[in-house]
């Protein structure tokens, strides 16, 4: 890398240390954790199921087929044991990697009826304690596992409706909402080697704006039951991102006898969730047993080919202004060069199973398989920073509990309000298949490759309380 791109590569490692942790950033909570214990406890497998709120997120058309009205409290929870190994790591070249943050995450979702056959849906889901968070990366000796990190700390919010046209056949609407926010405008010296001048640090102050911003994807289905105990699923979500945008104010020293201000413009897209498209299947076997499997496609090479991708874009003065004039403060920095990260559309299957137990079925338990692909073709460790990810395999298990009386019960057919509850939980063991790559390593003297491998375990769960009434 040249002296230039290392000074600028400075400032923006530096922009990032004095806002937010370094961590990754792609996929929004839903993506990767879903939602309600249900589906996560049944592999995810949630396109083609019915009865509670999550289907705002996977099939606004089930909402059609809640049983009743019903709110529903619930927590989940994820902590990381990925990491990197072998000779690069071992001897400097590359990073040991951040740790993952434990996450904490809460959300709240209701299932309402309503006149003309519309059922309305909606969720919120937040982190905790860190609400909203904007995220800033630059390029760094730091592995960084793109599927994981600060992208989990957001305010996603999803809204939905169903029209039942027929009995066998429903369709859905809604819309999803993320809500990212910057902790402020941020003041800082960094030292930056000069344009030419490697030995001698150039102390320049910036400034980063702050505020809340918002993101809006829209999401269709269908859901079909071409029988009583058959239902097929059909879900597309758009694409959901927020890019940041802005100019950063920075004030350089020339021989330390005058101030000269400049801007740079800095953009990136921090969070990004693809197009997708699910299909997916239920079925109910003797009304003890349901079944279901879903394949959902993700349309992830678009986040390079139309978006900006995971770094830091930097964009100085137009290029023939510092060829007339390049001793203006802003030409001293030029942009680490442009490069292929190697994301790439990937196809995800999952299934799943629940039993029915005790009278009337109020006992649950499920268990549940997901394959994620990697999104990216093959680990990417070149200058302008180090991205990892690989296949991961998830199994899953969880119970469900029901209690008060069910609006299909026949001895409570009557015109008294009704309530009813439910509690369900899931654990779910997440294993990355360990994957190997190669690192240059280059100094004055020589160039040298060095292996590393990386993988390791993601483990969460999770509990919702739910109330109900008819």
């Amino acid at each position: 890398m040249s002296p230039r791109a290392a000074g600028l590569a400075t400032l923006c490692a530096a922009c990032l240390v004095a806002s937010v942790p370094r961590v990754a950033h792609a996929s929004p909570a839903e993506d990767l954790q879903g939602l309600h214990a249900r589906a996560n406890a049944m592999g995810g497998a949630g396109t083609a199921l019915y009865g509670d709120f999550s289907a705002v997120y996977y099939n606004p058309a089930a909402l059609s087929r809640c049983p009743n009205s019903q709110l529903t409290v619930g927590a989940r929870f994820t902590t990381y044991d990925l990491h990197p190994s072998g000779q690069a790591v071992r001897s400097g070249a590359l990073g040991a990697g951040p740790s993952l943050p434990f996450h904490s995450r809460l959300s709240i979702g209701t299932c309402e009826h309503l006149p003309a056959h519309l059922t309305l849906g909606f969720a919120i889901g937040m982190e905790v304690p860190n609400v909203i968070q904007l995220e800033l990366v630059s390029p760094d000796a730091q592995p960084r596992f793109v599927e994981y990190g600060a992208n989990l700390q957001g305010l996603t919010a999803l809204l939905g409706v169903a029209y039942r046209v027929s009995p066998e056949l429903a369709l859905g609407a809604g819309v999803s909402v993320l809500a990212t926010a910057g902790l402020g405008d941020i003041l800082a010296l960094i030292p930056v080697p000069a344009k030419g001048d490697t030995e001698t640090p150039r102390y320049v102050r910036f400034r980063i704006p702050g505020g809340v911003r918002l993101s809006f994807a829209p999401i269709a289905s269908v859901l079909w039951s071409p029988r009583r105990d058959w239902h097929l699923g059909l879900t597309y979500r758009g694409e959901l991102y927020f890019g940041f945008d802005g100019n950063v104010n920075i004030v350089a020293p020339v021989l330390s006898i005058v101030d000269v201000r400049a801007q740079m413009r800095l953009q990136q897209d921090t969070w990004y969730s693809p197009h997708q498209i699910a299909v997916g299947v239920s079925h109910e076997i003797r009304e003890r047993w349901t079944v279901a499997a879903d394949l959902t496609w993700y349309h992830y090479s678009a986040f390079e080919s139309r978006r900006l991708g995971p770094f830091m874009h930097i964009t100085v003065r137009p290029p023939d202004e510092c060829q007339n004039t390049p001793t203006l403060v802003s030409c001293m920095f030029v942009a680490p060069p442009s490069a292929r990260y190697g994301y790439r559309d990937i196809v995800a299957p999952r299934a799943g199973a629940e039993v029915r137990l005790l009278d009337g079925g109020r006992l649950s338990v499920r268990g549940g398989y997901g394959f994620r692909p990697a999104v990216l073709a093959a680990p990417n460790t070149k200058a302008i920073g180090n991205l990892l990810d690989a296949n991961v395999h998830s199994f899953s298990a969880g119970v469900g509990y029901r209690f008060g009386p069910q609006p299909n019960d026949v001895a409570t057919a009557t015109a008294e309000r009704r309530a009813n509850g439910a509690i369900d939980a899931y654990g779910r063991a997440s294993v990355m298949q360990r994957r190997n790559g190669t690192l240059r390593v280059e100094d004055s003297a020589s160039t040298t490759t060095e292996g590393y491998s990386f993988g390791g375990a993601i483990y969460a769960f999770g509990l919702d309380l739910t109330l109900g009434w008819f």
